[in-house]
C-alpha cells in the first residue's frame, strides 16, 4: 500500500477509520523462558491495562531512576539502572501488572 502511495490518496476520514483504536487497549501478556541443560525458568508479565500502559509505566520508572542516579547522561538499559529485584518489585507494585515465575 505504501509502494503505490495509497495512503497519500485516501482522505483523512478514511485514514482515521483504518487506523483508529477504541482507546481501551488490549491486555498484554508475554513470557520469557530461560533454559539451560538442567534448569528452566519462565517469567510471565501481564498488564490488564494494555501494552501502552506497561510501556508508559516502565518508561516512568526508568526516568525516575536516571534522575536519582549519579550516572552520566547517555543510553542505558534497565538492568544497568535498577538493582536486581528493585525493577521487578516496582512493576509488581502497579495495579493491573502481574508478574509470575515458574521453575521447571
Amino acid at each position: 500500500m505504501q509502494r503505490i502511495r495509497l495512503f497519500t490518496i485516501l482522505p483523512l476520514s478514511i485514514k482515521k477509520l483504518i487506523f483508529s483504536a477504541n482507546g481501551k487497549g488490549d491486555q498484554t501478556l508475554f513470557d520469557i523462558i530461560v533454559t539451560t541443560d538442567n534448569y528452566s525458568k519462565q517469567i510471565s508479565v501481564q498488564d490488564t491495562s494494555g501494552q501502552a500502559h506497561l510501556t508508559a509505566f516502565s518508561t516512568v520508572l526508568r526516568i525516575e531512576e536516571m534522575m536519582e542516579s549519579d550516572q552520566n547522561i547517555g543510553v542505558y538499559f534497565s538492568h544497568q539502572l535498577h538493582k536486581s529485584f528493585k525493577y521487578f518489585d516496582l512493576l509488581n507494585s502497579e495495579n493491573g501488572i502481574t508478574i509470575s515465575t515458574t521453575n521447571g
